[in-house]
């Protein structure tokens, strides 16, 4: 019978007031701890670094906090092997939202203006891990995954990278929304794009949760014909 099992691969997004934003690779043992979006907004104590003595200055004002957010993904698969080859096998992929408080810091963690522009990065990947859960869901759903070569250890490093091409754009299009997010709220600072954006967000979140809650009890009719 095929073997099962699953990796854990991570992006991590840095965000901040003052568009502090990239994306860089973690190596697989590096010990890390997360803080799940589904615990709750954010609040004063998320923010566990310290403030670094020299902070970037934009616009003529010093940086006042960075959120530190990650858009996690682990992905399952299985895989057979004859004596000339081996195949391995998409089997699932699933997305979420953490924050790394250790590496999240606030300058003024009593402004509520301030953290509720922080609670808007933390919901844009939260978005984005739920618009790629039902974007992926639905594609399993449709398509087999899988790739073949000569071991199963070059099976599995082959599906790893196909996995890792396929999902890029999905990281792309978040690290492009946490740029737009904060040059057109400037920051956080002009009020009312800044009021547009967290209602727009909020519509999003509840649209893509409402959807993602109909496929988990079976009354998801999207991919029907």
């Amino acid at each position: 019978m095929p073997s099962r099992a699953s990796l854990v691969c991570q992006v991590f997004l840095g965000t901040s007031i003052v568009a502090l934003v990239g994306i860089r690779s973690l190596a697989a043992d590096e010990p890390i701890r997360q803080r799940r979006y589904e615990h709750g907004p954010l609040t004063a104590a998320d923010f566990r670094a310290p403030p670094p003595e020299l902070r970037e200055s934009i616009y003529g004002r010093r940086v006042l906090a960075y959120t530190f957010t990650e858009c996690n993904y682990t992905y399952g698969y299985q895989y057979s092997f004859t004596d000339n080859s081996a195949t391995a096998s998409l089997t699932k992929l699933d997305f979420h939202a953490v924050l790394i408080p250790e590496k999240s810091w606030n300058v003024t963690p009593g402004d509520a203006r301030l953290l509720d522009h922080e609670q808007g990065h933390f919901d844009i990947t939260h978005a984005a891990a739920l618009a790629a859960q039902r974007q992926w869901d639905r594609r399993l759903r449709r398509e087999k995954i899988e790739v073949r070569a000569a071991t199963v250890d070059a099976a599995k490093r082959r599906l790893k990278d196909r996995v890792e091409q396929l999902i890029q754009p999905i990281f792309d299009e978040l690290s492009a929304a946490h740029k737009t997010y904060d040059r057109e709220t400037e920051h956080g600072t002009d009020a009312q794009q800044q009021s547009s954006h967290r209602h727009s967000q909020q519509q999003r979140l509840k649209s893509l949760g409402e959807e993602l809650s109909k496929r988990q009890t079976g009354n998801d009719r999207s991919d029907m014909k």
